[in-house]
């Protein structure tokens, strides 16, 4: 991956839905043997990994990110989606996505079947409510992705407030790319309408 994402990108690419999205665990690749520091090339001359790639077309073939998430399994426009979804992705780092909704009412339990049985995909919805995500941690499904998200997603990592990050994070690591829509709070009382009117409360009466 060469091209760094924006929040914006990095929102639109994922298809997030809710509270949060965490990437499926993969096992990273070994990191290769250290080799003797290539000879210094003569001033002005190409290496033969630049000439390489100047003179030939990039050969790596296209990735297809699996998708998981909670939603209508019977939704008209998911292929519509998708395409435009993949689209913008294959522009950007040679990859695709292929959307999986699951209906909430069994979200959880098809999602607990599929890490039971080591099914791998890349991505999926969890929240601490729906597919909970620090059991999902605890059970080492999901990969840590500390280094990724300030790395390949420099803007969006950076345009959260630090301490959102704080509610992702197990034993320091984080495990998941959150997802901020609103974060409300309600002041002053609530009451029901019918009941105000009832018994004659003049809302704007209320100063303390």
């Amino acid at each position: 991956m060469s091209k760094k994402l924006t929040r914006r990108d990095f929102m639109v690419v994922t298809g997030l839905a809710g509270a949060a999205a965490a990437l499926a665990a993969c096992a990273p690749k070994a990191t290769p043997a250290p080799t003797e520091a290539p000879k210094e090339a003569p001033q002005g001359a190409k290496s033969e990994t630049e000439a390489e790639a100047t003179s030939a077309p990039a050969t790596q073939p296209s990735v297809e990110l699996l998708y998981y998430y909670g939603g209508r399994e019977s939704f008209a426009d998911l292929d519509e989606v998708q395409a435009a979804m993949s689209e913008i992705m294959q522009a950007q780092f040679n990859a695709t996505i292929k959307l999986n909704p699951i209906e909430f009412s069994s979200y959880q339990e098809k999602m607990n079947a599929k890490d039971a049985a080591g099914e791998k995909y890349d991505l999926c919805f969890t929240s601490n409510w729906a597919n909970p995500y620090y059991v999902k941690v605890k059970n080492g499904v999901l990969a840590d992705i500390t280094d990724a998200l300030p790395q390949w997603a420099p803007k969006y990592y950076g345009g959260l407030n630090p301490g959102i990050w704080l509610g992702p994070k197990v034993g320091g690591r984080i495990y998941a790319a959150v997802n901020q829509q609103i974060f409300p709070a309600a002041f002053g009382p609530i009451v029901r309408e019918d009941l105000a009117q009832k018994y004659g409360l003049d809302l704007s009466t209320i100063k303390k």
